[in-house]
C-alpha cells in the first residue's frame, strides 16, 4: 500500500540514539548527583524532553550548569549515534516518489536537530515536531493532526512509524495507520499486543509503503 505521508518517531526509529542519551544524562547525574543511572532507569524517564528530564533531576540552582553539561556531551559525541543501515536510501526513495515525510518525537528540538544534522537527514523531512513544539506530548495526537492538516493529505494515506506504546496510541488517536519499528533491540514488544497495522523488523521491509 502506498502512502502520501509517512511520519517517524526519532529515538530508536530513525536512529539508535540510546547510547548518546545514556552518556549525556549520566554525565549530568555523575557531576551533580554523584551517581549514575542504569539504561533501564533512564528509559523509564522517557516522555518529557531532555531539558525537562534534567530539570527533574537537579536542584533549580544547578539547572543552567547541568543543561550546559548535557548539551556539551550530546553535541560532542556523535560517534555514539548509530544510523540504521538502509534508512538513508529509504528516505531518498520516498522523496523520489514525492512522499511527504515528517517527524514527531518527544525529544527536544535542539537534540533532534543535532542528530539530524550529524546524520545528514534534515533535508528529507518536510515537517518536524518535537516535544518543544506541542502543548500536549505523546500519546496525544496534537502533532500528527497538525502535520496531516498542513500537508493536506487524506488520513487514510498517512502512517506513523514508531517503537513505543505511546507511538501506537498516538497514531490511533489521530485516526491513521501505525507501523511498528522493531529494528532497534530496545523497541517495546508490547506493541504487538495492540495489533499494529504493519510490523517492520528491517528498514528494507519499509519499502512496502512506497508501492
Amino acid at each position: 500500500m502506498s502512502f502520501n505521508l509517512i511520519v517517524f518517531d526519532f529515538d530508536g526509529t530513525i536512529a539508535n540514539t540510546s547510547p548518546l542519551i545514556f552518556a549525556s544524562i549520566n554525565a549530568v547525574a555523575k557531576k551533580f548527583l554523584g551517581k549514575t543511572f542504569t539504561p533501564q532507569e533512564i528509559i523509564a524517564m522517557y516522555g518529557p524532553t531532555e531539558e525537562q528530564i534534567i530539570a527533574s533531576l537537579v536542584r533549580p540552582d544547578d539547572y543552567n550548569a547541568a543543561i550546559t553539561e548535557f548539551y556539551s556531551v550530546y553535541a560532542g559525541k556523535p560517534e555514539l549515534v548509530e544510523s540504521f543501515p538502509g534508512f538513508s536510501e529509504f528516505l531518498q526513495q520516498a522523496k523520489q516518489k514525492n512522499i511527504t515525510l515528517g517527524i514527531f518525537t518527544g525529544k527536544g528540538r535542539k537534540t533532534c536537530l543535532i542528530n539530524l544534522h550529524e546524520l545528514g537527514y534534515q533535508e528529507y523531512f518536510d515537517y518536524i515536531y518535537t516535544g518543544d513544539d506541542v502543548k500536549n506530548r505523546k500519546p496525544h495526537p496534537e502533532a500528527l493532526l497538525k502535520i496531516i492538516a498542513d500537508a493536506n493529505v487524506d488520513p487514510e494515506l498517512a502512517i506513523y512509524i514508531g517503537d513505543s506504546v505511546a507511538d501506537i496510541t498516538c497514531a490511533r488517536a489521530a485516526g491513521i495507520k501505525f507501523g511498528a519499528a522493531f529494528w532497534d533491540p530496545l523497541a517495546d514488544k508490547r506493541i504487538l499486543d495492540m495489533r499494529p497495522d504493519f510490523i517492520f523488523y528491517t528498514i528494507e521491509e519499509l519499502k512496502v509503503l512506497l508501492y
